[in-house]
């Protein structure tokens, strides 16, 4: 961690002598440049790794929790030229870029072989001579081993003369290392002016751009093997090797595979089931970090075989097939592993060397941190030719000077093993700095009064929590409140802490919650403290939960229209959420789902805890085949009903399973509880004209009839008319059935034909003491007429919606008349109103959730994060 205030007094005093002696280790050094892959390669990974990220998830929650508003789209300033702004993903890129490109000297110390002893794993010029024959009397420059630049865990790199060798000099401290990130992420959440903020956002994700640029350094096999070399011609630096990788990457950036390999590390990886415990073994731990990986497996150009100076002269890797595989060099031209506009293709050099022997060996590739194995078929070469193919080494005896070499064929078989390990580490690295996760909720047992929650998977201690007050007048942001953790306290995953916080005046619905110290076994010690944040809303307004479409379920806050957390299955692979019902009382919502999108077999039903907004069980409703309808709880929330293809399950909610089976003389559909929960009232699957009564303690269908109405025409003609009927829905105070469909019949007797008599009528009441039609609700709308047309009503029962292919209407329940179209979405699928009746939600699949003014009907706004929704459920609010 760089001080740019200090002036380093040994810098101060260095002797002349010392000073030119490093001018001219400067001017012989110069062209031997270390890079791993060419910059735009390393920006290609990065920008791979980010948008795999978990902060480029779920529309960018994560950011927005942290105050950034625009996750995708916003520009923010990035650290060095101040004047340029760049998107995240930007900033990320500019990082990996300007790593290798910021001063001439950090490219020395991307290197790490983790094989050697401690000490002695850097890039040091004793160790350039032992592979390359460097003279190791003029190196002046102080390096560090990639893990200890890139990190800062065990020390902190100031510049100016090497503190452990008084001749050695580097001109440059460390500013852009893990630790320096987390300093940086601290101060964008604490600064009191929001516009330093964002520069130190900026400063963060560039940072962060920098310290996986050395992860995907490790996944390029000349820096875990300390193997120098340089971009520019042989005859230039003669004693180092040229990279082939680098110059392979840019050359062929379309050849290049990112994101086959599972991302190395979530968030919500279990402490004690992942090695990734700390930053430095993404580098090194126990054969699985990257370093160990690519060292482990690849050869290069300075260490092919016999050549690698530790262990010994064995070979590393061991050869799977010592014989190997021999092309003639005219073959691999017919077969195409050679480009056909290469050099080497060309008639004039065929017609010298056609017949000239390649030996390709290959190797096992172990994989130790996925447990999988596989083959490297050309990881080396052996030939009279040199790495590019273009020069061999005639007219000398061949045999005498057949060489192992590296060249286009074996880069290529290597960077699809080592691009996407890169990425892999990248994204995993990237997921580790940001996987704290906590949060503020009130302490239902202590009214006024809040409670931590650590909502992470590692243990919290050592560190203080702060709350942050952001001044609706100008954004200021002001330290309200502090809680620190005690010597002997922990926050396990899971725990809350009580914190005791009067609002100040004037209130406002914006904090941000902020931990720094010890998070699992990242200490304080090791990077200035881990980082965890969220932007909270302390109001009390009620939440709405709809489903995305996919693994879970969306929270939103209706005081703030925004979306406050994402409810996922245990299985991303599961859909949860087609139909959500909620309890009475709120603290648990039922979920409808399947097990798998791409190959369902079973239908789930989802329980969710809303206090810890958690899955807390899955139920197996049976095969897919039976597809159950919506669920229906009854009025005192005690059983949950789910209708199928086959039966109705019966769902004890204070234990959350299933006691019971209503076995029917047929199966039912959309069924709606009567007040007392002694019946249901249901449509008849089989016949969709019937509605049936069920009895629901003696388990049977007591009544059925086919609601009809009458319509008459200017002639005085008279018609009855039915509906092939798709839903029900019931008032809160159970007084009337209401009912919709896709399509409407005349009844003649036992005849049934289309309507000749015209008729609007698009949904229907009855009455649940005469089981009679009472009312009708008429609208030139396309509602109802959608494949499941919904119902909503409001708190006090006075008025109802409707969705279906058309704009939603709103209707007297009284009256039963149409009020008019709600201004919200085409297509609406579901409408919800706030526990107030003052406002209503829709959603849609094209709009996502909207919010309305019941007073008006009118359109408010969009809630942000929900305009991506793949197929949502229905909407539901709680109290």
């Amino acid at each position: 961690m760089a001080n740019n205030n200090k002036t380093n007094g040994d810098n101060a005093t260095m002797t002349k002598q010392n000073l030119i002696a490093s001018l001219l280790s400067l001017a012989i050094f110069l062209p031997v440049i270390t890079h791993g892959y060419e910059v735009d390669t390393h920006e290609a990974i990065t920008k791979a790794a980010v948008e795999n990220s978990e902060i480029y998830q779920n529309n960018g929650q994560y950011l927005v929790d942290l105050g950034i508003d625009s996750p995708f789209n916003g520009q923010i300033t990035n650290f060095n030229d101040g004047v340029f702004s760049r998107s995240i993903v930007g900033l990320f890129m500019f990082g990996a870029r300007y790593e290798d490109e910021a001063f001439i000297f950090r490219p020395f110390n991307h290197f790490f072989d983790p094989s050697r002893q401690d000490g002695d794993q850097a890039l040091h010029f004793g160790n350039i001579a032992q592979s390359n024959r460097y003279p190791n009397s003029l190196g002046l420059i102080e390096s560090y081993t990639s893990p200890d630049w890139a990190l800062e865990d065990n020390f902190l790199i100031e510049p100016g003369i090497s503190s452990t060798n008084s001749f050695k000099w580097y001109g440059e401290g460390q500013e852009f290392s893990w630790r320096d990130a987390r300093l940086h992420f601290y101060q964008a959440l604490t600064k009191p002016n929001a516009s330093d903020r964002k520069v130190e956002f900026g400063r963060t994700f560039q940072i962060l751009g920098h310290v996986v640029h050395h992860i995907q350094d490790m996944a390029q096999p000349q820096h875990v093997r300390n193997d120098a070399h340089s971009p520019i011609n042989a005859a230039i630096t003669p004693y180092t090797h040229a990279s082939l990788f680098e110059s392979y990457t840019k050359d062929h950036p379309e050849s290049l595979l990112y994101t086959k390999s599972p991302t190395a590390y979530t968030s919500t990886d279990v402490t004690g089931s992942t090695v990734f415990d700390i930053p430095r073994k993404f580098w090194v731990s126990q054969g699985k970090g990257i370093a160990e990986f690519t060292r482990n497996n690849f050869f290069s150009a300075g260490t092919n075989v016999g050549r690698y100076p530790l262990p010994g002269s064995n070979p590393i890797p061991v050869l799977a097939n010592p014989s190997g595989i021999s092309y003639t060099l005219d073959t691999l031209c017919q077969q195409g592993k050679l480009p056909s506009n290469s050099t080497v293709c060309q008639p004039g050099f065929l017609s010298i060397h056609s017949s000239e022997i390649l030996t390709f060996y290959p190797t096992t590739v172990n994989n130790l941190r996925t447990g999988t194995s596989a083959t490297n078929q050309f990881a080396t070469t052996k030939s009279i030719f040199n790495s590019d193919l273009e020069n061999s080494l005639l007219p000398v005896t061949p045999l005498d000077l057949e060489i192992y070499t590296l060249n286009q064929i074996n880069m290529k078989s290597a960077l699809d093993f080592l691009i996407p390990e890169a990425t892999a580490y990248s994204t995993g690295l990237i997921n580790f700095f940001f996987r704290g996760k906590i949060d503020m909720v009130a302490d239902t047992a202590n009214p006024g009064q809040y409670l931590i929650k650590n909502l992470g998977n590692e243990t919290l201690k050592n560190g203080t929590f702060e709350l942050f007050y952001d001044n609706p007048a100008d954004q200021s942001r002001i330290l309200v409140a502090s809680w620190a953790l005690s010597v002997n306290e922990t926050l396990v995953p899971g725990a809350t802490k009580a914190a005791p916080f009067t609002p100040p005046s004037p209130a406002s619905d914006s904090y941000m919650l902020v931990f720094k110290g010890d998070m699992g076994q990242e200490t304080t010690g090791m990077s200035g403290g881990a980082v965890a944040a969220k932007k909270i809303n302390l109001s009390s307004g009620p939440t709405a939960y709809t489903s995305t479409g996919s693994s879970c379920v969306v929270a939103i806050d209706t005081k703030t229209d925004s979306v406050t957390d994402n409810i996922c299955a245990a299985s991303r692979t599961d859909v949860i959420g087609i139909w959500l019902v909620m309890s009475p009382d709120g603290k648990k919502i039922y979920a409808t789902g399947i097990d798998d999108l791409f190959s369902p077999v079973s239908f789930k039903l989802f329980v969710i805890d809303t206090s810890t907004r958690k899955v807390t069980k899955d139920i197996i409703l049976g095969s897919y085949s039976s597809f159950p309808t919506f669920p229906a709880i009854s009025p005192d929330g005690k059983f949950l009903y789910v209708a199928s293809n086959s039966a109705t399950l019966v769902i004890d909610t204070t234990t959350d399973t299933v006691i019971d089976s209503l076995m029917l003389p047929f199966p039912i559909y959309s069924p709606v509880i009567t007040k007392d929960g002694a019946y249901a009232y249901a449509i008849d699957r089989n016949n969709r004209n019937n509605i049936s009564i069920v009895d629901i303690k003696n388990k049977a269908v007591i009544s059925t009839f086919s609601p009809t109405w009458q319509v008459s025409n200017t002639q005085g003609q008279t018609e009855t008319h039915g509906m092939q009927m798709s839903t029900l829905g019931i008032t809160p105070d159970g007084s009337r059935i209401y009912a919709t469909g896709s399509r409407m019949f005349a009844t003649g007797g036992v005849v049934i034909s289309g309507i000749r008599i015209p008729d609007n009528t698009v949904a229907i009441a009855i009455d649940t003491n005469t089981n009679t039609v009472v009312g009708r609700v008429q609208s030139s709308s396309n509602v109802g007429s959608g494949l499941l047309p919904l119902f909503a009503f409001s708190p006090d029962g006075q008025r109802g919606y409707l969705m279906g292919l058309g704009m939603p209407i709103a209707f007297n329940t009284i009256s039963n008349n149409f009020i008019s179209r709600v201004n919200v979405a085409s297509n609406a699928f579901s409408i919800a109103i706030t526990p107030d009746g003052k406002y209503g939600y829709s959603v849609d699949s094209f709009n996502g959730v909207r919010k309305f003014d019941t007073a008006t009907n009118t359109f408010i706004t969009t809630v942000n994060g929900t305009d991506n929704l793949l197929l949502p459920g229905n909407i539901v609010i709680g109290p």
